[in-house]
């Protein structure tokens, strides 16, 4: 057998996710049991957990009158 050819390696700009355009992606931290109720929280209220962590921006940000 001839040596293996390995893949070509992708580019760290091809792994993104591309956006709407009008989106931006935000990562966060967060306690694992925090995250896990949340998960079960909303998924029971038919909800994205996105839609709840952009309301909640959204009210801070409103709260804060920025």
């Amino acid at each position: 057998m001839g040596p293996r050819i390995k893949p070509a390696a992708a580019k760290v700009a091809d792994t993104f996710i591309k956006s709407s355009g009008t989106q931006s992606q935000l990562t966060v931290r967060i306690d694992t049991n925090v995250h896990r109720r949340f998960k079960i929280a909303t998924t029971t209220a038919d909800v994205s957990m996105a839609e709840i962590v952009e309301d909640a921006i959204r009210a801070w940000l409103r709260d804060h009158d920025v």
